[in-house]
């Protein structure tokens, strides 16, 4: 019997052989234990989906409308959390401020070098990127970090798109 692959992808541990093997060799023929997918999946915590419906459940989710209504009384910044290329391709809203997902905490922590002062714990921010999972985990954290008045753009570009909404498209 050949080896039997241990990679998390889902065909069960089909039988594979090792790359440079030949048939009857010792790595060919040994009797080889699979590790299941869903074993895999049952043991590994929470999913990214599950975050993201907690992440929902504790905060401020704003229709594309109630965002737009914000952004019309000139108080509130809204925060674009879409890498550079997502913005290039898919567009972004008048004025939102840049900031990748992967810099939020940076920028939004006071004592880091990397602070941008547009980021400012008691005013009003609205976080956005393309379907609305990033900015629903991203509010999570700027509400854990401290700041008190920031919710998100539920659903959030496609959503926006989808109300007829004005964006610039690129």
């Amino acid at each position: 019997m050949g080896k039997t692959c241990r990679c998390a992808a889902p065909h069960a541990g089909a039988p594979w052989n090792l790359p440079g093997t030949r048939p009857g060799s010792r790595f060919a023929t040994d009797a080889y234990v699979p590790i299941r997918w869903e074993r895999q999946v049952k043991s590994m915590g929470i999913s990214a989906v599950q975050m993201v419906a907690s992440a929902r459940a504790r905060i401020e989710n704003l229709s594309p409308d109630a965002v737009a209504a914000e952004l019309q009384s000139g108080s509130t910044t809204l925060v674009d959390l879409r890498e550079p290329e997502e913005r290039e391709a898919g567009g972004s809203l008048p004025g939102a401020v840049q900031a990748p997902r992967g810099m939020l905490e940076f920028y939004a922590d006071p004592t880091s070098p990397y602070h941008r002062p547009v980021f400012n714990p008691d005013a009003r921010i609205i976080l956005m990127c393309e379907s609305g999972k990033r900015s629903a985990l991203a509010t999570e954290t700027l509400l854990r970090m401290g700041y008190r008045d920031v919710a998100h753009l539920d659903g959030g570009l496609d959503a926006w798109i989808a109300q007829g909404l004005p964006y610039d498209d690129g």
